[in-house]
């Protein structure tokens, strides 16, 4: 060992350390979907996309108590709520309300002053009829109608000062706007038929974020279980929530993280001890995947501050990859040593090894481009990985093996039974050509077939039942479509509201029209500055209003003596417009947050949507409204899916080019080049072909996995096209490749188990295709020649 290789071992010793104590301390797995939110063409709508994946509404749970018995279901609610409300996770609960005194007294110093500012939607239009002689008549009369109800109570503490009921029918806007179509029985939500009692609650942190999520399902999972164990066994639990299936899709990664890693793991050691019988020559495979690792995982914490669970999972299994470099080297040097040593072994390999290297950076780089933050991190991951695994293997293995190995019995014949095996397919030349003409016909057939996913959902497995279960939920609460909502937006808060108060009267008429069911607004809990002044404005300017509201009340049996606040009230100044910070950290506070947002600096007032049925017709509604946006998330994200997989087609085919170039390149003949980029090629496209064949739909993963593909078949070519002068080289290259591909195969043959669709298309696209290059690559000879002349 020279000094030099000394200096380098201790240096990647160091660096070894220092990646790892970093990725210990910040190493951050997430499992959001915004990764996967493309930017498309309209960055503007993307912006919303990813806001809409992370707020108020996402980190809303619903959970529903059910038993036959409404007293028990009530009772285990009011249980769970106690048990809930005090975990740090919960940022807010509401089992229930008050009683309407309670309620009227929390919010009568927000509304009561301004009880004439919200009398009216469209105060031009309705205030002259409800102001004249005949309206203040009406309100007389509903006034003693009210009065005779069970709330009568909380009336008649303010229809002194509020004969018109403004104040009145604010809070009952109010209450419609909190709890939907819900009752409350002893104080506790539940349903008209009163089987389930409702408790809603949000989550501080992300729905995305496992760390969190998943104690707060433990604590609701042992909430459930007291009041279950209480009620003697007749309560069920269901819930509606986003976490839970982010928490699913965490579960299968890491599950398939687990078992990948550790079978991947184990059939290369169970390999490298049958084949060399050597813990020396085990240890030194692994140091190329340590070192790849730990630098993949480094890189992708400093340019991202975290990793995908996707991204890891892909990771694993490039264990499959980077042990490549580690296996061709030590095979090499196990059968046919340099005179010179190591150092000797690794210069006859080493200009394949740089191309494959350099190529399949190329190759992924291109990915670095595409509009899915996701598939960037990915290219990042995969290039850093399989970069620092080729730097590891040129400096460190050498260093480390035996001047003067010893290849083992079974070793040799293995390569032996290849050597014969690959000369037997030199020497009968039609094979080799017929392989690739029956890959061209495969590929043909199968791609002719391709049917294309379009939606964004294959990257996620939705369990069945639970996705029935959160409709069930959905269902009792009346819950709005979170993916299709209104946004209004404006340079700052109060043309937003201005904005949005004019779409309010739109949807108002849709929803009498029946174009759309049902729709929530911040317009209920508070309107613009301006239509508050234009409300006072005409309360104040209407004729001799005391005067004739007198006389009506009167008409009514009522004692004019006991509305004089109301008299008093129109010669005092007029209140200052509510304004959304005036409900910050009132009840109201959790609902201002789930509708009001920034977006590219502007403010941003969303309107929640339900039963949309004809989304066509609602959109020509609003059309000429400035500032107004009907946003379909589901159809953006497909359509934006779409733009983005055409987008990343392109690129691959990009890369191909590049590739292909810089074999040209290494080359400057046709003929090689032609025996490394024809059967990679083939191999690549032979996975999506074959899996077109069985009826499988190709997504935006096929492609990637296919670039994958094309970058190992390269390596595994080139490898052949440089000993194709050596019949001694070319066993032990035939040997190299054999193990390549197997351990390959098994590392994304495994993912091609997963249950989550996005990882199964990995494994599977590329677990063929490697079976297919380690098929077609030898036919790379057909084109060899000699290297006399390169």
């Amino acid at each position: 060992m020279t000094r030099g290789d000394r200096i380098h071992l201790a240096l990647a010793a160091a660096a070894c350390a220092a990646m790892a104590a970093y990725c210990w301390q910040r190493m951050d797995v997430v499992n959001e979907i915004t990764a996967f939110i493309p930017a498309g063409d309209d960055a503007r709508l993307a912006e919303i996309s990813r806001k809409l994946v992370d707020t108020s509404l996402t980190r809303t749970l619903i959970l529903s108590v059910e038993s036959t018995d409404a007293a028990s279901a009530v009772a285990g609610a009011k249980q769970m709520a106690t048990a809930l409300r005090a975990d740090p996770e919960v940022e807010w609960l509401r089992s229930g309300v008050e009683d309407s005194t309670a309620l009227g007294e929390r919010f009568w110093n927000l509304y009561f002053p301004r009880r004439y500012h919200l009398l009216s939607d469209d105060p031009e239009r309705e205030l002259p009829a409800r102001l004249s002689d005949e309206g203040l008549a009406e309100a007389a009369r509903e006034l003693k109608h009210r009065l005779s109800q069970p709330s009568g109570a909380l009336v008649k503490r303010f229809a002194g000062a509020d004969p018109l009921l403004g104040f009145a029918d604010r809070l009952r806007r109010l209450e419609s706007a909190r709890d939907g179509p819900l009752q409350v029985q002893d104080g506790q939500f539940t349903t008209t038929h009163g089987r389930h009692a409702v408790i809603f609650l949000a989550s501080r942190h992300s729905a995305f974020d496992g760390t969190f999520q998943g104690p707060l399902q433990d604590t609701i999972r042992k909430a459930f279980d007291d009041a279950n164990a209480r009620a003697g066994g007749t309560l069920r639990l269901e819930q509606s929530a986003v976490a839970r299936f982010a928490l699913e899709s965490e579960r299968i990664v890491k599950a398939d993280i687990g078992r990948i890693s550790t079978l991947s793991t184990v059939a290369i050691v169970l390999l490298f001890l049958v084949l060399f019988r050597s813990l020396r020559v085990l240890l030194l495979s692994f140091m190329p995947i340590l070192f790849g690792v730990l630098f993949a995982n480094t890189a992708t914490l400093l340019l991202f501050g975290r990793v995908h669970a996707v991204t890891l999972a892909f990771g694993s299994s490039l264990v499959g990859v980077c042990v490549d470099y580690p296996i061709h080297f030590l095979n090499r040097h196990a059968l046919e040593p340099a005179p010179d040593g190591p150092h000797g072994t690794l210069r006859r390999i080493r200009e394949a090894l740089l191309l494959g290297s350099a190529t399949t950076v190329a190759g992924f780089a291109g990915l670095a481009l595409t509009d899915f933050p996701g598939l960037r991190e990915m290219a990042v991951y995969a290039t850093a990985g399989i970069g620092a695994a080729l730097f590891s293997t040129c400096f460190h293995l050498p260093a480390l093996s035996a001047a003067r190995p010893v290849a083992t019995r079974l070793h040799r014949r293995v390569a032996d039974a290849v050597g014969r095996l690959i000369a037997a397919m030199v020497r009968r030349r039609r094979v080799l050509v017929a392989l690739p003409v029956g890959a061209v016909i495969l590929c043909a057939a199968g791609l002719a077939r391709v049917r294309w996913d379009p939606s964004l959902s294959m990257l996620n497995r939705v369990d069945p039942a639970m996705l029935d279960e959160d409709g069930r939920v959905r269902a009792l609460v009346s819950r709005m479509d979170a993916s299709r909502l209104f946004i209004a937006t404006g340079p700052d808060e109060e043309t937003a509201l201005r904005r949005n108060d004019a779409l309010y009267m739109r949807l108002v008429a849709a929803r009498k029209d029946g174009v759309l069911g049902d729709f929530r607004s911040l317009h209920d809990l508070v309107t613009s500055a301006a239509l508050q002044a234009r409300n006072a404005e005409a309360v104040r300017a209407s004729p001799r209003l005391a005067e004739r509201m007198t006389a009506a009340l009167s008409a009514e049996g009522f004692r004019p003596e006991a509305f004089t606040g109301f008299v008093e009230a129109l010669s005092e100044p007029v209140a200052a417009p509510l304004r959304p910070a005036d409900l910050e950290g009132t009840p109201m506070d959790d609902l201002l947050r789930s509708f009001r947002t920034r977006l590219d600096g502007e403010t941003a007032i969303v309107t929640l949507l339900r039963d949309v049925r004809d989304s066509a017709a609602l959109e020509a509604r609003t059309a000429e409204l400035e500032g107004v946006r009907l946003f379909d998330q589901d159809r953006f994200l497909d359509s934006t899916y779409v733009r983005c997989r055409t987008r990343v087609i392109e690129l691959v085919l990009a890369g191909i080019v590049v590739v292909t170039l810089m074999v040209l390149v290494a080359y400057r003949r046709i003929r090689p080049a032609a025996g490394v980029m024809v059967p990679a090629l083939l191999s690549a496209l032979g996975g999506p072909a074959v899996l077109a064949l069985a009826g499988v739909q190709l997504n935006l993963l096929h492609i990637v996995a296919a670039l994958l593909v094309l970058s190992m078949g390269e390596d595994f070519a080139e490898f052949f096209i440089q000993a194709a002068d050596d019949p001694r080289a070319l066993q032990a290259t035939g040997t190299s490749v054999v193990l390549c591909a197997l351990s390959t195969v098994l590392g994304f043959g495994l993912l091609g188990m997963s249950q989550m669709p996005a990882l199964q298309a990995l494994g599977l696209t590329t677990a063929i295709g490697v079976l297919l290059s380690l098929l077609l690559s030898p036919t790379a000879l057909v084109f060899a020649g000699t290297r006399r002349g390169r």
